[in-house]
């Protein structure tokens, strides 16, 4: 199931961090989804901070290595850097979108759903990860994967289309 996600600008990466926390988890979740629930807001400010490229909140809400499509980027200077470069190209296009959904699936979901990740993706343990499927009214998609980073909480380490 798709969840809207309310698009909201705030002012601050701050105020933008304490909204998405705010906001109910969807209902109709799995028992995997249920048990961690942080996996929708983690999401939900990441998506917000790449709208308002915000680079030092995705960089906090990510993992240090990185993959940017496959690629593996480690240490905090070069993983910023590749934000700004992402954030440049497409950061304007990101923050004109209006409506996005997220869909939250565990890897078995994920599987079914799109099949065998492809090989750029082996390097990660992907049977233990959650996937946000972000979708655009008027854009393609992408999604991240999460990775549990301790007993309350998640972390994006990769995104990829």
């Amino acid at each position: 199931m798709w969840y809207p996600l309310q698009v909201i600008r705030p002012t601050s990466w701050l105020l933008g961090c304490l909204l998405a926390l705010a906001l109910p988890a969807p209902a109709g979740l799995s028992a995997r989804e249920a048990d961690d629930p942080d996996a929708f807001d983690t999401a939900q400010a990441f998506l917000l901070a790449m709208q308002e490229g915000d680079g030092e909140l995705l960089h906090q809400l990510g993992s240090d290595p990185y993959t940017f499509d496959g690629r593996i980027v480690s240490g905090e200077k070069a993983i910023r850097a590749e934000w700004d470069r992402l954030l440049a190209r497409i950061g304007q296009v990101l923050h004109a979108q209006d409506k996005a959904f997220v869909e939250i699936l565990d890897y078995p979901r994920a599987a079914r759903r799109f099949g065998n990740p492809p090989p750029k993706l082996s390097h990660l343990e992907l049977k233990s990860c959650l996937f946000a499927v972000v979708s655009f009214e008027d854009r393609h998609g992408f999604l991240l994967i999460l990775k549990k980073k301790d007993a309350v909480g998640f972390r994006v380490t990769a995104v990829t289309d």
